[in-house]
């Protein structure tokens, strides 16, 4: 038998085929995310992270992967990037979406950087209910 509900988790961030991020409220009150920030995820050899590459106060222009509120008086915002998302995408081992949990708030470099779990895709995960609880339903 397979669970209706699967796995419960929420993610933290999604990274869309089509180059659409989603980022929770949890995630940019952690990052301190404002409207026309950059992110990016950068590798230090063991683990990826999430950090605010360029703050929006500091750029001109659009950039690639700059965050947005989802809707005005929101804390959730909204990126737009291709190679961010394709190459999320590939180290999770998705095709169509990788929804994601983050790790702790560390700092790296002087940035407030949070751990990135790609080997965590919460859309793949399937709980296989055994027989004896199946009355429970």
């Amino acid at each position: 038998m397979k669970s209706l509900l699967g796995y419960s988790r929420r993610p933290d961030i999604s990274f869309h085929r089509n180059g659409r991020i989603d980022i929770t409220a949890r995630v940019a009150h952690k990052l301190n995310l404002q409207a026309g920030d950059v992110i990016d995820v950068a590798f230090d050899g063991s683990e990826y992270y999430l950090y605010v590459r360029q703050k929006g106060t500091a750029i001109k222009g659009r950039h690639e992967a700059q965050c947005w509120p989802t809707k005005m008086g929101s804390h959730n915002f909204r990126a737009h990037s291709s190679r961010l998302c394709r190459n999320v995408l590939a180290l999770s081992g998705a095709t169509d979406v990788a929804r994601l949990p983050i790790g702790e708030l560390e700092q790296r470099n002087g940035l407030p950087a949070v751990i990135l779990i790609v080997k965590n895709n919460i859309s793949t995960f399937t709980i296989p209910i055994s027989y004896d609880q199946r009355d429970k339903i």
